[in-house]
């Protein structure tokens, strides 16, 4: 006979009690498992966390590292190949887009610009490395005694280390950055009307018209060294390097306003840019040459003068930049 207690089994729990019973032994076991963000200090149970994003448990073991570098490459979201892409195909209209506030699917400006800065000093490295590509080898400058002549080998010696040194193309960059942005304020500036916005537009302009030099050169230098059997000037790179990005800069802005008066000046913008680049390395190179010939006690005075010629020759694009620049902000 039943004695109509209401004591229940286990099983006979309702199923409501049970889903609560499991979730409060879920929630004591997160709570058990809760740790702090080693990057903004929150605490949080679960594989992110919730403010900053960071990994609960972020691996640093060299498949790690080296896979980050390979995902951010090819991330078909916002890595560098997507924003290649999108500045070879519409480069007016990518700039346009980044301009207008879109940042999920580009690389910033300033990524972009050090990425490509690297290709084309890993470029040249290994077209050096192989001979297929070429410096002229600098005179002694113990050789003579002419100043002409060892300044000539120094001149040599400092471009040979500009294309050896990442250091030095990344200065050499930035210079052309900066220079061309205070170009597009002046040409743009109903639509960059921050000096933001016109280095970003430099940024990525330039950066990328270094990538597609890169790639004419990685083209064209190993086929050209096959055909002539000798190895190719560096004067080529460089002439390349111009062409392609006269021709590419021109073409963007066109694209990103049609207007051909405003695309002519942008192109001879650029290029006088890339001329106040040399100009910029050679005042420079000018200086050592100066110093290091008037530290051996041998500079004449005629040397001297020579010297301070060259400098002051290649210094004077910069110069008429600088007067235009203060000439418009006198206005």
């Amino acid at each position: 006979m039943s004695s109509g207690s209401t004591e229940q089994s286990p099983q006979d729990e309702p199923a409501s009690e049970k889903r609560a019973s499991g979730a409060s032994e879920n929630d004591a076991e997160g709570l058990a498992r809760a740790t702090e963000c080693p990057s903004c200090g929150t605490t949080f149970a679960s594989d992110y966390c919730p403010s900053c994003g960071q990994a609960a448990d972020p691996s640093v073991s060299a498949t790690a590292v080296i896979g980050g570098f390979f995902r951010e490459l090819v991330d078909v979201e916002n890595g560098f190949w997507p924003t290649l892409v999108r500045l070879t195909l519409r480069p007016g209209k990518t700039l346009r887009r980044y301009l207008d506030g879109a940042r999920g699917s580009l690389v910033s400006p300033g990524r972009y610009l050090l990425a490509s800065v690297i290709i084309s000093f890993s470029a040249s490295w290994i077209l050096l490395r192989t001979g297929a590509l070429q410096v002229p080898t600098p005179p002694s400058s113990s050789d003579s005694s002419e100043v002409p002549a060892r300044a000539l080998g120094i001149f040599e010696e400092i471009a040979q280390q500009s294309l050896q040194s990442q250091w030095i193309q990344i200065g050499l960059t930035l210079v052309a950055v900066g220079l061309f942005a205070l170009i597009l304020r002046r040409l743009l500036g109903e639509e960059l009307t921050t000096w933001g916005r016109a280095l970003a537009g430099s940024a990525f302009l330039i950066g990328h018209a270094t990538v597609l030099g890169t790639a004419v050169l990685l083209a064209s230098v190993p086929l050209l060294f096959l055909l002539k059997g000798e190895p190719v000037a560096v004067i080529t790179q460089s002439a390349v390097s111009l062409l392609v990005t006269t021709v590419y800069v021109g073409t963007a802005l066109h694209s990103f306003r049609p207007a051909w008066k405003n695309t002519a000046k942008a192109t001879l913008g650029i290029l006088w840019v890339q001329v106040e680049t040399v100009g910029t390395l050679t005042v420079v190179a000018a200086g050592y040459a100066f110093w290091k010939i008037a530290s051996s006690g041998t500079l004449s005075f005629s040397g001297a003068v020579l010297l301070g010629t060259v400098g002051a020759l290649y210094a004077l694009p910069l110069l008429v930049h600088a007067g235009v620049e203060a000439y418009y902000r006198l206005q």
